[in-house]
């Protein structure tokens, strides 16, 4: 499910429709009911194949709580300190979207970036991929970083 007024699918329907301003959200919305109709077929699917999955392992896989959380541990997920601040982002973009119907999209997105980017990444040494907790190289860069370790 590509669940985006600005998908490909949609930005070729939506070049059939030159009297539409804005078509591609125009035509986004119209099938707005329809995909969230589909959602529900699309979790008990996801819920079948979750359950088979675990009859075919047999019970062969166990894993504790403890282990799970560790492989989750210090990742990327859960460090981020600005979760609810994107998904607000997110949220006024998607409501610029559709709400400012003039403005053009590659505007709304941009500004999105922006502001998403400065939000995220303050600093530019967060930007280059090195950060303190890097020990002697970083692995995004493969240059020395100069903070201590």
């Amino acid at each position: 499910m590509c669940n985006a007024p600005w998908n490909p699918k949609i930005l070729r329907a939506a070049t059939l429709v030159p009297d539409l301003p804005n078509a591609s959200t125009a035509l986004f919305l119209k099938l707005v009911p329809i995909r969230a109709f589909m959602v529900v077929p699309l979790i008990a699917i996801a819920a079948f194949f979750g359950v088979r999955a675990r009859k075919d392992a047999g019970g062969g896989v166990s894993i504790t709580n403890e282990e799970l959380l560790a492989q989750f541990k210090d990742t990327e997920l859960t460090r981020h300190k600005n979760s609810v601040w994107n998904l607000l982002l997110t949220a006024f973009m998607i409501f610029c979207l559709i709400v400012f119907e003039k403005a053009p999209q590659y505007d709304v997105f941009a500004l999105g970036l922006v502001v998403a980017l400065a939000l995220n990444f303050p600093t530019s040494r967060s930007r280059t991929g090195c950060s303190r907790s890097m020990r002697r190289r970083c692995s995004r860069c493969a240059r020395p970083c100069s903070s201590p370790a």
